[in-house]
């Protein structure tokens, strides 16, 4: 399988957003598994020994943190068609129209590669 990580800006009713969306081609997760995903030691059950080792800790400190910066977490999945967990938060500014012309014209079909000091060094200057 394989992991992808994608992320874009979003400007809603003049407020900035980030927004990650973090996918992959594993085996999904079925719907009446999916309350589980954010409750403490929520462990779902998967007919593949994927990770026997994890303890159900990991989304709920990641809503936990989120939910800090004001944000918000959601996952959407169907069982054996992979699994998208996306996270949005706000920016501490409102955007400015020129970057974001700037950045829709780098973007190539809705994914960009960038520089990890790039990446870091924006994130810090507006969350």
């Amino acid at each position: 399988g394989s992991i992808t990580l994608s992320a874009k800006l979003i400007c809603e009713d003049e407020l900035g957003f980030l927004e990650i969306c973090i996918s992959d081609t594993g085996v999904g997760i079925k719907a009446d598994e999916m309350p589980k995903l954010f409750k403490l030691f929520g462990m779902i059950d998967t007919n593949k020994q994927i990770n026997p080792h994890g303890c159900g800790i990991g989304l709920t400190i990641c809503k936990k943190y989120i939910e800090k910066l004001e944000g918000t977490i959601w996952i959407e999945s169907g069982f054996e068609q992979g699994t998208k967990v996306y996270f949005r938060i706000p920016t501490k500014e409102q955007f400015n129209l020129s970057l974001l012309l700037e950045l829709e014209q780098n973007l190539n079909n809705e994914e960009a590669e960038i520089e990890e000091s790039q990446f870091v060094e924006y994130t810090q200057r507006n969350f």
